[in-house]
Parts: C-alpha cells; sequence; structure tokens
C-alpha cells in the first residue's frame, strides 16, 4: 500500500480538525498555516466533504468541521476517500485491471497482503493520532 500526498496531506486536515473539534469551523488557511499549499488542501477538503467526512460552511465564519466525532474515524475510510485505490496492486480492488486474475499465482499474496493492511487501518482511529 502506498500512500500518496493527497492521503498524507488528508490526513494532517482532518487531525487538525480533531484536535479542534467542537470549537466551530476553522478556515483552510488556519489549517494549512505556513505548511502546506491552501489549493491543494482546498482540494483535498472537497474530497472529504464529497464522502461526506467533513462538512464546509461559506461566510466569514466559514470553514470546515468534522461531521462526527474523531473516535468514530477510521484511518481507513480517511484514505480511502482521497486516495485512488489502496490495494498493492491494482488488480486486487479493479477486477478489469487483469486478465489472469483467476489463474495468477501471486494475486492471493497482494490479495492477502491488502486485507492485512486495511484492516490494520480500519482498527486505527483518528483520536489514537491526536
Amino acid at each position: 500500500m502506498r500512500i500518496s500526498s493527497k492521503g498524507k496531506y488528508a490526513l494532517e486536515l482532518m487531525v487538525y480538525l480533531g484536535r479542534n473539534y467542537g470549537k466551530g469551523s476553522i478556515s483552510i488557511s488556519e489549517i494549512t498555516g505556513d505548511s502546506f499549499s491552501v489549493k491543494y488542501m482546498e482540494k483535498i477538503a472537497a474530497l472529504l466533504n464529497k464522502a461526506k467526512l467533513i462538512k464546509s460552511e461559506r461566510g466569514v465564519e466559514g470553514g470546515y468541521t468534522l461531521v462526527k466525532d474523531p473516535k468514530e474515524y477510521s484511518i481507513f475510510e480517511i484514505l480511502n476517500a482521497v486516495e485512488d485505490n489502496l490495494a498493492p496492486i491494482k488488480c486486487v480492488l479493479d477486477d478489469d485491471a487483469c486478465k489472469v486474475k483467476i489463474t495468477c499465482k501471486t494475486y492471493p499474496i497482494w490479495d492477502e497482503l491488502y486485507e492485512i493492511e486495511a484492516e490494520f487501518l480500519k482498527n486505527k482511529k483518528l483520536i489514537d493520532i491526536l
């Protein structure tokens, strides 16, 4: 499993919102500070919003907030909302990616690896890293 910068920054955004849970909306510029690109973080926030993990509010007091308590988010669901494919190889989650998947001798290894990694991330909660 390889996590892209989208996944890394999505997790950073969620950690920031988790640390400020219950304090109202947080602007994207406050979340990014001097560490991240505002434009890039806005794209990531849009993906998290589309996945209904965060909500956005417009206006002067607008920004982003978590939809639920930090202990209810798994790291897997956060990463899955922004990554195209969390599997170690594409065919694990995409049946059309490989024509020899049924007879492939290495496929069971990749499938088992994905299951182990996914289970690990499903058991880790946002609250665990706040």
